[in-house]
């Protein structure tokens, strides 16, 4: 399977599928922090190609609900918050051609202006001393396991988990792989 994991630069994912086999390439406009496959630079560059299943981390900070009630006090950031907008519409609608697809984000203006996310999954399902409400949103006829809390894909369960990183929330996204 040809994977695109779009805007992460941790090496994680794209590893995880690499070990079971898959073609996997992140893509980000930050370096890799590990060694491999890595396209540095716009997403936009290499979308169009023949992917089988993309998964999409779009920075949340203008988009997440933890953050919206500043586009009230802060014209500039409301402008902001458009654009990221505009920017995960554009995504989408350029990422159609893809079979699977997961795009990943925290509660906020996706759940209420694109739709309901199709899964919400929390870190400390998976064993970490967190909780942060983190939407997936699918396309390309997945099953679900609400509880395994994972997507069953292709004979295989794909976990998807955020951590946070710093009190800035900063997020660094792991998804783990494993047979079923």
């Amino acid at each position: 399977m040809k994977v695109l994991c779009g805007y992460e630069s941790s090496g994680i994912v794209r590893d995880a599928f690499i070990a079971r086999g898959h073609d996997d390439v992140i893509c980000n406009l930050l370096p890799s922090k590990r060694p491999g496959p890595h396209y540095q630079g716009d997403i936009f560059d290499i979308l169009g190609e023949p992917w089988d299943l993309g998964i999409f981390h779009p920075p949340c900070t203008y988009l997440c609900g933890s953050g919206l009630h500043w586009s009230k006090r802060r014209p500039e950031r409301a402008k902001l918050t458009e654009e990221a907008f505009e920017h995960v519409l554009k995504l989408i609608d350029r990422s159609s051609h893809i079979p699977k697809r997961v795009m990943e984000n925290s509660v906020g203006i996706l759940s209420t202006r694109i739709r309901k996310p199709d899964q919400i999954i929390q870190p400390n399902q998976f064993g970490h001393d967190a909780s942060k409400a983190t939407c997936l949103w699918l396309w390309g006829g997945y099953r679900f396991s609400y509880r395994l809390t994972s997507l069953i894909l292709d004979g295989f369960v794909l976990s998807a988990v955020r951590f946070m990183e710093s009190r800035l929330s900063f997020m660094d996204h792991a998804v783990s792989v494993v047979r079923p």
